[in-house]
């Protein structure tokens, strides 16, 4: 959003519904940020979940190497 649009919206309709507009607007950017970093952090989760289970079973097979 630009300047201008706020400034239009300031003269034709006042400041008090710009800022409102402004903040409406801006919330949503950050709500796309938002959505990004939990998309990226669940795909981390379910990389270290998977990591953790071959751990898992790397460390049952050694068990029973050792066992006999």
């Amino acid at each position: 959003m630009t300047i201008d649009i706020i400034q239009k919206l300031a003269t034709q309709y006042g400041l008090f519904v710009a800022l409102v507009v402004y903040v409406i607007w801006d919330s949503r950017l950050r709500e796309v940020k938002y959505i990004r970093i939990i998309d990226d952090l669940s795909r981390k989760f379910g990389v270290i979940t998977d990591i953790k289970k071959e751990v898992y079973y790397i460390k049952r097979s050694i068990e029973k190497i050792n066992r006999g």
